[in-house]
């Protein structure tokens, strides 16, 4: 939840490539949560191999995740200059990609609560108020 705020922030003061970032832990984040709560989490940051484990799990029986694949290429590239030899994040990431980003997380923290909620898993409310918001 906090993160996903962050990106929002930084999306609107022109910091694209963190706000990207920050949508990428969220979603990472939500995953691992869900995770712990069956001793299924993986170590490293990659969305699409949590998402892999959640569908495993079979979580996502009824309801697909959204295009959470995207959101992997945000971990590294975002923040380390060396990571995109000859440009800048800032030159790479723009508004669009951290619009998507950001739409991505939220609909991917919002599903993960829920198929938690629908586990048992207890979600506190105020966390899922703060994500309807």
């Amino acid at each position: 939840m906090e993160d996903i705020k962050a990106a929002k922030i930084l999306m609107d003061a022109g910091q694209y490539p963190i706000a990207c970032f920050h949508a990428q832990q969220a979603a990472e984040k939500a995953f691992k949560g869900l995770l712990s709560a069956t001793n299924d989490v993986e170590k490293g940051h990659s969305v699409s191999r949590l998402a892999k484990t959640i569908h495993e799990l079979q979580y996502d029986a009824n309801e697909p995740l959204p295009p959470v694949g995207k959101l992997d290429r945000f971990y590294i590239a975002t923040r380390y200059p060396d990571a995109l030899p000859g440009s800048s994040a800032m030159d790479v990431f723009d508004i669009e990609d951290a619009s998507d980003a950001i739409r991505v997380a939220e609909q991917t923290v919002l599903l993960l609560a829920k198929w938690g909620s629908e586990a048992g898993i207890d979600i506190p409310v105020e966390a899922m108020a703060a994500l309807q918001n």
